[in-house]
């Protein structure tokens, strides 16, 4: 078992390099598609009104949430004032955009907790093996050491995974290094949690032979239907965020107002006034109103994706569930982070762009075209980034771990309690007929003599 939870691991490693380097073959066709589309523009009205697109470039830990990346993520840049964030995505649909768990954190999220809810609960096989041993401190020894082994096995999984990409090629920074740390010091602790909470169970359910379908039904309200619920909660809230179809048809309606007084002032113009400078002053007045109007229309549609992210983040603190999802979105550098930061480009490009299209197009005469932007400077670089609630995330998580740890320790205390002290056997003759204790304390004289002492009183008292 662990063999194929290691190789399949592996393949998934694999599998997210190779979506990895998928993006760089489309890079070349996205660079020679681009440069013909310049190559044939006649004139800056052209230019202004097919403007160019934006493409982003997955970070190198995206091979470990691969996944995110059906989520397109890219933009055109014109002079229509049309935000157009997403393609083919729609405003708010971003945050109702959800993936499966088909990556290397995906398989650590499912099969990962499962696992060790399974070693946490099987820690003891029943009652039995629960009074070998004895008291307390050995108990809870057995608890720590064998969450401990299972916990070397997935970090040296995570450890050679790293390992394998590298071998495979991709070149890491030491800043990712440093977050596929977090993100490995974060999973252990949350695999750890499912661990104590399998130990548990067990205890609260006495070994009985149901225990471990009550244990399953936990981790799918854990795993699976609370993150749907918060899921569903997401989409709710993302309700609140305009379509950009809306916000484009505000802006829109502001620049043809504004081209409704421009074209009725040229038609009064005389063949001997100066167009060129007359319309420049119509565009000093566009920057002073309409301008100004819509930079506030998106400046709102900023404010309202922030208060949406901050919901968010503030929700994935309430489960460790959520939040591992989160994190996993927001390394994988289309979360939060990577949205808001290629949103505040995008805007910020279309600034620049309007004011070297206005600057072309009305002050300048030279014959040759210049570009705006180069092919290269099409790419924007998402990058892997930690969520702003990642100490808040962890403190969550160790709380989690604390209230369960101290639950299963007063639970394996109160066991301790009830269960027979060691020296005062409790065994019925059809137990000792069963040699259901028989392999336990035949190699002890001193307890197998207890056990026939205690089993004749039995028998006497019966007579």
């Amino acid at each position: 078992m662990f063999l194929l939870f290691s190789l399949f691991c592996f393949y998934l490693v694999v599998s997210g390099f190779s979506q990895y380097n998928n993006f760089f073959a489309d890079l070349d066709y996205f660079k020679e598609y681009e440069q013909l589309k310049a190559s044939q523009y006649l004139n800056y009205e052209q230019y202004g009104s097919y403007g160019f697109r934006i493409m982003t470039k997955p970070p190198a830990l995206s091979i470990f949430f691969s996944s995110y990346n059906f989520i397109n993520l890219e933009s055109t840049v014109n002079t229509k004032e049309i935000v157009n964030v997403v393609s083919p995505l729609k405003g708010g649909e971003f945050f109702k955009t959800f993936v499966s768990h088909q990556d290397f954190s995906g398989f650590l999220y499912i099969f990962g907790s499962f696992l060790m809810l399974y070693f946490g609960f099987s820690t003891f096989k029943g009652n039995d093996s629960f009074r070998l041993r004895k008291n307390m401190k050995n108990t809870i020894t057995s608890v720590l050491f064998r969450g401990i082994a299972a916990s070397v096995f997935f970090l040296g999984v995570m450890a050679v995974s790293w390992m394998l990409a590298v071998i495979l090629g991709v070149k890491f920074s030491t800043g990712d290094l440093c977050l596929f740390g977090v993100y490995s010091l974060y999973s252990i602790l949350f695999l750890y949690f499912f661990f104590v909470l399998g130990v548990l169970i067990a205890f609260i359910k006495s070994f009985s032979g149901y225990s471990f379908i009550f244990a399953a039904l936990i981790w799918l309200l854990l795993v699976i239907i609370i993150p749907e619920i918060h899921k569903l909660a997401i989409k709710r809230s993302s309700f609140s965020l305009d379509r950009n179809e809306f916000i484009n048809t505000l802006k829109l309606e502001g620049l043809f107002e504004f081209e409704t007084k421009a074209r009725e002032y040229a038609a009064t113009l005389g063949p001997t006034d100066d167009i060129r400078e007359k319309l420049r002053g119509f565009v000093s007045e566009h920057y002073k109103t309409t301008y100004d109007q819509n930079k506030g229309i998106e400046h709102d549609l900023e404010l309202s994706v922030d208060r949406l992210m901050k919901i968010i983040d503030h929700q994935a603190i309430l489960c460790p569930t959520i939040f591992y999802s989160h994190l996993s979105r927001e390394l994988s550098g289309k979360g939060g982070v990577g949205y808001r930061s290629f949103l505040q480009h995008i805007l910020d490009l279309k600034d620049s762009f309007f004011e070297f299209y206005m600057t072309r197009r009305y002050d300048s005469n030279a014959a040759k075209m210049d570009m705006f932007i180069q092919s290269d400077d099409q790419i924007f670089s998402l990058e892997s980034m930690l969520p702003v609630t990642i100490i808040a995330g962890f403190l969550g998580l160790v709380l989690y771990l604390l209230v369960i740890g101290a639950l299963s320790i007063f639970t394996i205390w109160l066991r301790l309690k009830i269960e027979p002290m060691e020296g005062v056997p409790v065994i019925s003759v059809k137990d000792l007929q069963k040699g259901k204790f028989y392999f336990y304390y035949c190699k002890n004289p001193e307890q197998r003599e207890k056990i026939i002492q205690h089993t004749q009183s039995i028998s006497n008292s019966a007579v």
